[in-house]
């Protein structure tokens, strides 16, 4: 059943978010001097989002930014207002504090904060809250940095333990500046995997150009694909406080957060007190609000999984998918589907216990669940997974093209 927020729920967070574009408004009328550590901006913008496996929603944004920066600390928030073309709208925000040592032969820490959460016209929430510790070399042109990062994050169903390790390098040259990043990822115990990053920056005059890429390797569950992300912003300064900003690209499924990988365009404009500091801003679009929590696979308490020790899709002939679930014990195994038209089919058994079946699928997101006996419907092993619309959960396969 979908539920929704009260009325005075919707007006606090409207109050908060008008609160904080006043601030930020008052700011930019009333420029600090130029010593001040302080820059704040407000970003109005229309995009184009699609989620994985869902069509494409377009969307207006309002975005404030705030920045303060010291010698040994710094803070930074954003948040945003989304209202789409056809209804409904989703708040979020975030923000980071990060405390310096001071340096020493090169050698620098930090202890830092971060937060962040969304909240839905629906009602489904989403957030996380990581403490970090790092340590820095740095050079005249380059640096190198470690760490990692405890914390909790709410998937809008339960609080997880989020663990993560940190390694990466950056070189600067001139006006670029090039990152390199990698980060183990340990999610409430079920979940193992790494994202590797690259991301460049140029800032030149008027322009601000920047360009990122990443890829995700799991170690658990095994057997899960990996996934690919890239994308880049460009920002024209044709006025001291005013730019022409434009991004576009895609980003992986959160799952501290229970959100879907997707893509995205963007098009608008910045008022600015000054420049913002960060090379690249967290960008709003991966935050946008969905009809689907992603959810691990197989790790849910109380919620039911197919009781099989293997699962795997390998191309036929044509468009044909063979579908192969290992369950020696079982009697009967079936299959359901957006390609089944959602009527359940029937596997057959081999002498090794191995169930199998053809069947012919068009490239692309397709929704699937599982059925050993008598059991209830469940999503495979190793197989990413989505909320329904009933309240339980589905599986979402992809099909490469030929």
């Amino acid at each position: 059943m979908t539920r929704y927020p009260s009325r005075r729920s919707h007006s606090s967070c409207s109050s908060l978010l008008c609160l904080a574009v006043g601030l930020i408004l008052r700011a930019i009328v009333a420029p600090l001097p130029a010593s001040a550590q302080l820059a704040a901006a407000i970003e109005g913008s229309g995009a184009r989002v699609r989620y994985e496996g869902g069509d494409g929603i377009s969307v207006f944004v309002l975005r404030p930014m705030l920045e303060w920066y010291a010698p040994s600390l710094s803070v930074a928030a954003d948040g945003g207002l989304a209202q789409f073309a056809g209804g409904g709208w989703t708040l979020q925000g975030s923000t980071a504090a990060s405390g310096f040592t001071p340096l020493f032969s090169h050698l620098r820490g930090e202890l830092a904060l971060e937060g962040a959460g969304s909240t839905h016209q629906d009602g489904t929430t989403a957030g996380e809250v990581l403490g970090h510790s790092r340590v820095y070399w740095n050079g005249s042109q380059g640096g190198a940095w470690l760490g990692g990062a405890l914390g909790q994050a709410w998937n809008g169903i339960e609080w997880q333990a989020d663990r993560r390790a940190e390694a990466g390098v950056w070189i600067r040259q001139a006006d670029v500046t090039i990152t390199a990043a990698a980060t183990p990822t340990w999610l409430a115990g079920d979940l193992k995997f790494v994202d590797a990053g690259l991301t460049a920056s140029m800032v030149r005059d008027r322009l601000e150009l920047s360009a990122f890429g990443g890829i995700r390797n799991w170690s658990q569950p095994a057997g899960v694909a990996g996934s690919t992300w890239g994308g880049g912003s460009a920002a024209f300064w044709f006025l001291p406080n005013l730019a022409l900003v434009a991004a576009g690209g895609s980003y992986p499924t959160d799952y501290a957060q229970g959100l879907p990988a997707g893509s995205y365009i963007s098009l608008g404009l910045r008022v600015a007190s000054r420049r913002l500091r960060r090379d690249t801003p967290t960008p709003l679009e991966p935050r946008l609000p969905v009809t689907a929590r992603v959810r691990p696979t197989g790790v849910e308490a109380g919620l039911a999984s197919p009781t099989v020790s293997g699962f795997r899709v390998q191309p036929g002939a044509g468009r044909q998918q063979v579908f192969e679930v290992r369950a020696p014990t079982a009697r009967r195994v079936e299959l359901i589907g957006d390609f089944t038209q959602w009527q359940a089919v029937s596997l057959t058994r081999s002498q090794d216990g191995t169930w199998s079946v053809t069947l012919t699928l068009d490239p692309g997101l397709h929704r699937l669940n599982l059925r050993v006996d008598d059991a209830p419907w469940g999503v495979p092993p190793g197989v990413p997974a989505v909320a329904d619309d009933f309240g339980g959960l589905v599986g979402v396969l992809e099909i490469a093209r030929p």
